[in-house]
């Protein structure tokens, strides 16, 4: 169990008022927020040799493939579970265990009680695998783009790579497979304006060539780009082609050639396939990544959240009462303001949160997320989205409208205000 007086209690509370709170409302696995879920988790259980999950309720419920996934994303030794838990009891220690070895690692799971993941709470479960993906497997935007950058500046020179435009039309993911592909497409082959039918091709390749699934699916991305999914799914593949490089001896040339000369297409090994090279028209925008200064070191940040406007309704009857989380990838993650008693779909809070601390502006990420707050059962989720602080500089406040998203549809706007100290 947790060494922490105000969880015992907390999961103690839980725990004895599950038969009072209301069903959670199942999850659409359909959806592209489950489906990113899905490759993640797989991938990270692929690494320490386990297979794939298809049910997210049920396979955390004995505690062994949470033990598991933990272990692949921190890369920490095995935890000591149970290996046949056949008595509720024994999966209760391991998923317990669970629990302490993320709470040591800093991660606070007072709110995740052992007893919902036993008997599968998919919406506690969703929670907690999305707070490990966005903590424990946080992604560095400037350093992912700047890779990406380094990977297809060959093909595609001067070609912005920093956000979710700059891939929309499947391009330069097209030049991200010939950089270190076997099977490769011909750039000159692709039509901009067939996004889609690019970001297949692209996707297909990617699957095929680096055994990555596809964590984002074209018609969302084309309607509905979204940072944080684009990001994890190029972190996933910077991680696969790293790791699948030190395996080969030497270099990774056998099994990633050196990126080829723009203008070359050759034809590969497949059928139907051949290597691509097309020159981005100057219409696409853009001379170069934004400049973000490397070393620039904050000794602090505020934020002043102010207000939300058009925020989806989570109730069927009466007034929502919204509230706000601000999440940062250093330590505390999260701060809160009140929540707004009947604030509705317009709340507002004009309340300050801050953090005092030091480090590089470059490394810096930050989350806006808005729950409804329920006076029993679960806070509901509205959506939530990225504000780019990696891109700002010490001294300047910057004050901006965060559109939220819940599941790739936008469900509001935020109003915050970020003073970089």
């Amino acid at each position: 169990m947790i060494h922490d007086t105000e969880s015992d209690a907390l999961l103690t509370c839980r725990m004895s008022s599950q038969q009072q709170r209301p069903a959670s409302p199942r999850i659409k696995y359909e959806d592209p927020d489950m489906q990113l879920m899905f490759v993640w988790i797989n991938y990270q259980l692929n690494s320490v040799g386990v297979g794939p999950v298809d049910d997210i309720a049920t396979a955390f419920s004995d505690g062994i493939l949470l033990a598991k996934l933990i272990e692949g994303v921190t890369g920490c030794a095995p935890l000591k579970v149970k290996k046949n838990p056949t008595r509720d009891a024994y999966k209760l220690d391991n998923i317990n265990t669970c629990l302490e070895t993320l709470h040591q690692k800093g991660i606070d799971v007072r709110s995740y009680s052992p007893q919902d993941i036993l008997e599968g709470n998919e919406k506690l479960v969703f929670g907690l695998v999305y707070k490990l993906m966005n903590q424990l497997d946080p992604v560095n935007p400037p350093e992912i783009y700047a890779w990406v950058e380094s990977q297809t500046q060959s093909e595609l020179p001067g070609v912005r790579t920093d956000g979710t435009e700059c891939y929309q039309d499947g391009i330069v993911f097209a030049a991200l497979v010939n950089s270190i592909g076997v099977e490769c497409i011909c750039i000159r082959d692709l039509d901009k304006r067939n996004k889609m039918q690019n970001l297949r091709v692209a996707f297909d390749e990617i699957q095929h060539v680096w055994g990555v699934g596809k964590m984002l699916q074209p018609e969302n991305f084309v309607r509905n780009p979204d940072e944080e999914r684009l990001l994890m799914y190029l972190s996933v593949m910077r991680r696969e082609y790293r790791l699948r490089s030190q395996q080969i001896k030497g270099t990774a040339s056998d099994r990633y050639p050196a990126p080829r000369q723009s203008g070359a297409c050759h034809p590969s090994s497949g059928p139907n396939r051949t290597m691509i090279t097309i020159p981005m028209d100057e219409e696409d925008g853009g001379t170069g990544s934004a400049k973000v200064l490397e070393n620039e070191q904050f000794n602090g940040i505020e934020v002043m959240v102010k207000e939300a406007k058009g925020l989806k309704n989570m109730e069927a009857f009466g007034k929502m009462s919204p509230y706000t989380v601000i999440w940062v990838n250093f330590e505390p993650h999260e701060k809160s303001t009140k929540a707004h008693r009947w604030g509705g779909i317009n709340p507002t809070w004009n309340e300050m949160v801050s953090w005092k601390a030091r480090g590089k502006i470059a490394d810096l990420r930050m989350k806006v997320v808005v729950w409804d707050k329920e006076v029993f059962g679960f806070d509901d989720y509205i959506g939530g989205g990225d504000f780019n602080v990696y891109a700002m500089h010490k001294g300047q406040k910057l004050e901006k409208w965060v559109t939220i998203m819940q599941h790739s549809q936008p469900s509001g706007q935020v109003l915050i205000e970020v003073t970089m100290k």
